[in-house]
């Protein structure tokens, strides 16, 4: 899935459109195309829909959107000083679950071990690309 990934502008931000997903489990799988692109779109309206309907969404092994309520507050113009009031909200949080944070640090120590292993010229060449 990684080499079907849209590349980001940013280096510590990887964009995943719709469509990678769905060429991800279209290769994965004997769908088409069609059947991948749909599925991920359900996939999406559920999420999006119960939590306009004020639901958590909780999908298992990989986190939890969370509905948080957000007061009224006086907040700060930066650019006048003057000082704004904040009308209330709702925002969406996501916390991730302990095996998805598990899977992270695995992975992130991987990586790093395999950077302490490199020789440093490979290691600051590596920097240079970006």
């Amino acid at each position: 899935m990684q080499d079907e990934i849209s590349k980001a502008a940013n280096n510590n931000t990887l964009t995943i459109k719709k469509l990678d997903l769905a060429r991800s489990v279209q290769n994965n799988t004997e769908l088409s195309k069609t059947d991948s692109s749909k599925i991920i779109d359900q996939m999406f309206a559920l999420i999006t829909d119960r939590l306009a309907s004020g639901q958590n969404v909780k999908l298992s092994n990989f986190g939890t959107f969370q509905l948080i309520d957000k007061a009224e507050r006086t907040g700060r113009n930066p650019r006048t000083n003057e000082e704004v009031l904040i009308a209330p909200r709702r925002i969406v949080s996501f916390k991730p679950s302990s095996k998805f944070k598990q899977r992270v640090i695995k992975a992130n120590a991987k990586d790093n071990t395999r950077k302490a292993n490199q020789p440093l010229n490979q290691l600051t060449d590596q920097k240079k690309m970006y």
